[in-house]
């Protein structure tokens, strides 16, 4: 009788625990605060956060939104012309403009028509994000500070990403960004040379590649900038440097940046990250298509801007021209360099390929 009577007790016991713990998780979730209620809990697939970094690097099999396969949210607007179920979201959710600015590609001429675009047509003033200082981006990814909402216009050397910084989990703003890329080598030398002018005039006295450009022979000055492109696209950006007492933020490259098939999976999907692909050589070309995509007078009120047009590319100045053309040879003909900027030829050869679609579809859309 006594093993009986313990076993009904023991079975009453946990019927109580269970009763219990039920009433206490289903108060827990009835009486949260209010505030947290009107949030959406959303945990975007594949993505993975943490407390330091908003970036975390994913498997490139896991891609779900991005070709970067580095944010946390799908905030990102695809290409207008060859992804054409996106195009709604353009009018529908009023996206950021994001302009990411590569070295002598026109993007300060660019910087200046979004500058013009925006006192035109009543915009806030762009923001400009050309520093890996911490505070800058702490700030701007404190959502009590500074909310992406806050923002139309975007630009800067450091602006690629920025949108994921600051988009927070729960916002359904959306970013669309754009970029305008240069033939390689081409792009190379007018920087070797723009650098090289400014250092010889006693400028940039604090900027390392301008200094050495006056010094170094134009392959081991290349060696030493690096790729462009690569830092631009293939990097992750990690914040947690900044929680450690250094003074920037950092731009990991991703671990499987040695992979050729991760390498032309990014250059095939480049039209998921950005909305339109410009090109240097079709300026005009790429501020009409701007001004489809967006609705904003580009082509109207920036086909004649240009700055940082100086005698290192002047075309009239023929000795000069001589000079770059050997230049360019020179890049071409050095191995090392060859290697260094492999992937931002495959880049820019898919960027051609991708402008050239958006032309014709364009022509087709009108």
């Amino acid at each position: 009788m006594a093993t009986g009577f313990d076993g009904r007790a023991v079975k009453a016991t946990l019927v109580l625990m269970i009763v219990t713990f039920y009433f206490m998780t289903s108060s827990i979730t009835k009486f949260r605060p209010s505030h947290q209620e009107n949030i959406p809990q959303i945990t975007p697939k594949r993505y993975n956060r943490n407390s330091f970094s908003p970036y975390a690097t994913v498997d490139p099999e896991s891609r779900d939104c991005h070709m970067m396969y580095t944010s946390n949210s799908c905030s990102v607007l695809p290409n207008f012309f060859t992804h054409p179920q996106a195009r709604s979201e353009y009018s529908q959710s009023d996206p950021v403009i994001d302009f990411v600015h590569l070295a002598k590609t026109g993007g300060d001429t660019m910087r200046l028509c979004l500058r013009t675009l925006a006192e035109r047509q009543g915009l806030r003033k762009p923001l400009a994000v050309d520093s890996d200082e911490c505070s800058l981006f702490e700030t701007l990814t404190n959502r009590t500070v500074y909310d992406i909402r806050d923002i139309d216009v975007i630009y800067g050397h450091k602006a690629n990403g920025i949108c994921e910084l600051m988009n927070y989990e729960g916002s359904a703003q959306k970013c669309s960004s754009f970029t305008i890329l240069r033939e390689p080598f081409e792009r190379m030398t007018s920087h070797y040379f723009y650098l090289r002018q400014r250092a010889t005039n006693g400028e940039m006295t604090d900027n390392v590649n301008a200094q050495e450009s006056k010094r170094l022979p134009i392959e081991r000055w290349a060696i030493q900038a690096g790729s462009e492109m690569r830092n631009k696209f293939f990097a992750s950006v990690d914040l947690r440097s900044c929680r450690n007492g250094t003074e920037g933020r950092q731009m990991e490259p991703l671990a499987t940046f040695n992979n050729e098939t991760f390498i032309q999976d990014i250059v095939d999907n480049f039209d998921r990250h950005f909305s339109v692909v410009g090109l240097t050589s079709e300026y005009s070309a790429t501020l009409k298509i701007l001004q489809r995509v967006y609705g904003l007078p580009f082509y109207d009120v920036c086909d004649e801007l240009q700055i940082n047009k100086g005698n290192y590319d002047n075309k009239t100045d023929t000795s000069m021209q001589q000079l770059k053309k050997d230049a360019i040879l020179r890049l071409k003909s050095d191995a090392r360099v060859r290697e260094l900027l492999d992937i931002d030829v495959k880049i820019y050869e898919r960027a051609r390929e991708l402008f050239q679609k958006q032309v014709d579809i364009m022509n087709e859309l009108t």
